[in-house]
């Protein structure tokens, strides 16, 4: 058996959820696709190519969330049928609770709302329950689909100079994991120093990403000198 470590928040709204309705199967699927998830970006090696797994996301395949599930009885190990696994992930997409992309030999899935799950305000809660209700329905509330934010128009300011709403700081956080807070800080101090004003911050953040992906591109590029040809 793996030796996981670390751990994951449940919230109680769960209770409420489609998939505490159904056969317990659904939610054990549900739970460790969650634990297996990554918990911050990162890199690995899949189909002979460099590729960034992000927060919330594992490459996979069904027959492997088949053993993750398996259980003991009367001292045997059971594994479900991939076909149910492949009929339950279905069923979570449907719902809008995870994302899959792959085939059936490899499984790219992305547990949406991972960082709304386990985020560090997630035990924040307001005199009027504010926060605690809306991560109650975005916590698989899939049934009405609840997409919207209570705070959506709400300034937040980071850093001192950064603002962003709640929803355009969760965008960061999906986008780029733990080290969103790094890029925050980074135009704070960048605004701090020169006096800049930008119409949206939020769009400016994801801009210098783009100019960074592109710089480092580039500097990847091997340059083959020309080969020196003599007469001789």
């Amino acid at each position: 058996m793996k030796n996981l470590q670390g751990w994951v928040k449940l919230h109680r709204k769960i209770t409420d959820s489609i998939i505490y309705q159904m056969p317990p199967l659904y939610l054990r699927v549900f739970e460790r696709l969650v634990i297996e998830a990554n918990h911050s970006d990162k890199y690995i090696f899949f189909n002979g190519e460099k590729k960034l797994i992000q927060r919330g996301e594992r490459v996979t395949s069904i027959r492997q969330i088949s053993e993750w599930v398996g259980w003991f009885e009367r001292g045997k190990v059971k594994i479900p049928n991939p076909k149910t696994i492949t009929k339950i992930l279905e069923v979570l997409k449907k719902e809008n609770i995870i994302a899959v992309l792959g085939n059936t030999q490899h499984t790219h899935y992305k547990v949406l709302n991972y960082s709304i799950y386990q985020g560090s305000n997630i035990d924040k809660v307001t005199v009027d329950g504010e926060v605690d209700g809306e991560v109650g329905k975005q916590l698989l509330d899939t049934n009405k689909n609840v997409k919207n934010v209570k705070n959506e128009k709400k300034k937040e300011t980071f850093f001192e100079c950064v603002n962003l709403t709640d929803d355009e700081h969760r965008k960061l956080i999906d986008e780029f994991g733990d080290s969103a807070k790094d890029k925050i800080e980074s135009l704070s101090l960048y605004i701090k120093s020169r006096g800049d004003k930008y119409k949206s911050h939020y769009h400016t953040i994801l801009a210098w990403d783009r100019k960074d992906k592109e710089r480092e591109k580039k500097s990847n590029i091997s340059y083959i000198p020309k080969r020196d040809v003599r007469m001789g």
